[in-house]
């Protein structure tokens, strides 16, 4: 499975900012490492060269996670349809896990989260889905989160790695 670019601006609604990771850094995202490691890499992509790593492994890196923060705050509205897609792929191991999630963000908090769940594997893979955004303050715009995790168990690793970010507002 291989993308040619996307994530970033390229279709009309799109919020994500560097989605494909092709300025070779992690502008337009925010880094939380907790511990782990959140690099742009230009050893492994999906179109393009570049792409967003996360790595998590026992006892120290227990949860990095890697956002589109509050992307089209102020211009969402209430029965708006998102669509949300990524390449993606990675290894875990010893009780490693991945947490992919997309909030609708209020003003304080979140009114709405959509959790989804993907298997790691050691070929790129795309994953898509839209929701609709559900009534209530959403003032704060889509936030789309990826974490890996590791709790402290010896050989727990997790690493993932991502491309073609994309948040499409009403595609």
């Amino acid at each position: 499975y291989t993308r040619t670019g996307g994530g970033g601006g390229g279709a009309a609604g799109e919020i994500a900012d560097n989605g494909d990771f092709e300025t070779g850094n992690l502008d337009g995202w925010a880094v939380y490492p907790n511990g782990g490691i959140i690099i742009a890499d230009n050893s492994e992509n999906n179109g393009g060269t570049w792409s967003g790593k996360i790595v998590a492994s026992a006892p120290s890196g227990l949860n990095p996670t890697l956002k589109q923060e509050r992307k089209g705050a102020g211009t969402l509205a209430v029965g708006d349809t998102v669509q949300i897609s990524f390449d993606y792929m990675g290894t875990a191991a010893g009780g490693g896990i991945y947490d992919i999630r997309s909030f609708v963000e209020a003003a304080d908090g979140v009114n709405q989260t959509e959790i989804f769940s993907v298997t790691p594997t050691g070929t790129w893979q795309n994953f898509t889905t839209t929701f609709t955004v559900n009534a209530g303050d959403i003032s704060g715009g889509i936030t789309m989160q990826f974490g890996a995790i590791c709790g402290g168990v010896t050989g727990c690793t997790s690493t993932l790695y991502l491309d073609n970010v994309s948040i499409i507002l009403n595609p």
